[in-house]
């Protein structure tokens, strides 16, 4: 059996699979599995995929009708075999020691469940994803709303995807959703690479920009549930501004209830995580 299993799910890819495919393919790490499965294309990425498969036996392909990428993720796990699971997407590229990096990463730390790294932005837009280094960092971003690592680069340990699935009913904002989980009901630590490990494309169907509003909306409900379950004290209100103006920048209507609400929640916040202070004054900082 392989050491990583990589999952992809697909949609109306033609465009980019074949970079995609390309660059899982050349890994300089190379004892891995690469599990497509396209999602009721159609344009031609079953056919593109079937080449690829014919030419490397690493590449498994499955088709079914539309469902959803986070049914997608879920069917797709049930194929896989590795001890660590890697994401990526159709979109994407990762760099040449993707898969060599972090499983690095995973021998240095035994409590290290989840691992993203920093991406570089190519497209419509360029720049780097830092994202944080250390769980306590990460912890932050994920309770002030932020899907706190990117998704298509992440390496899970296969027992955590074992245990917890992706939520169909948070599509669009299903990696939220799971890594709020992970940090309420378990002790698995999470962070990113200090590498930069992969190259996240940038173009009109980036899921963020067809389904910004129903993201936002998902946002709350997952941010909701975390400070619920981390006992945050909190109103309907309190979520809009974290979530609607805080992490945006975006003006809100009443500075003095944007203070008032930040005043209320930052205190219970720094309590469970001293790394929210910073970045809670940050935010506010734009709005002063």
């Amino acid at each position: 059996m392989p050491q990583v299993s990589v999952i992809m799910p697909a949609y109306n890819a033609q465009a980019f699979i074949s970079e995609a495919v390309s660059s899982v393919l050349a890994q300089s790490f190379r004892d891995f599995e690469l599990l497509i499965w396209d999602d009721g294309s159609t344009d031609q990425t079953v056919s593109l995929c079937e080449k690829w498969a014919e030419e490397d036996s690493r590449v498994r392909v499955f088709v079914s009708a539309n469902r959803g990428v986070a049914h997608t993720l879920n069917t797709l796990l049930n194929e896989t075999s590795g001890e660590f699971i890697a994401r990526m997407d159709s979109d994407d590229i990762c760099y040449a020691n993707r898969l060599a990096v972090q499983l690095d990463y995973f021998s240095n730390n035994k409590a290290l469940g989840v691992l993203g790294s920093k991406v570089d932005l190519f497209g419509a837009t360029t720049g780097c994803w830092h994202y944080r280094q250390t769980h306590k960092q990460t912890q932050a971003l994920a309770m002030l709303g932020n899907t706190p690592l990117c998704h298509p680069s992440w390496m899970v340990r296969r027992d955590l995807y074992a245990a917890y699935r992706y939520s169909p009913d948070l599509e669009y904002m299903e990696d939220y959703g799971w890594l709020a989980r992970i940090l309420s009901e378990t002790g698995w630590q999470m962070y990113a690479t200090q590498e930069s490990l992969m190259k996240y494309r940038v173009h009109a169907d980036n899921v963020s920009i067809h389904h910004a509003c129903k993201q936002a909306e998902l946002r709350k409900r997952v941010l909701t549930s975390l400070w619920t379950h981390s006992g945050i004290i909190h109103s309907q209100a309190d979520i809009d501004v974290f979530c609607d103006t805080l992490l945006t920048g975006k003006s809100y209507a009443d500075p003095d209830a944007l203070v008032e609400s930040v005043e209320r929640i930052a205190p219970q916040l720094e309590k469970l995580n001293s790394c929210t202070a910073s970045e809670v004054a940050s935010r506010l900082k734009r709005h002063q």
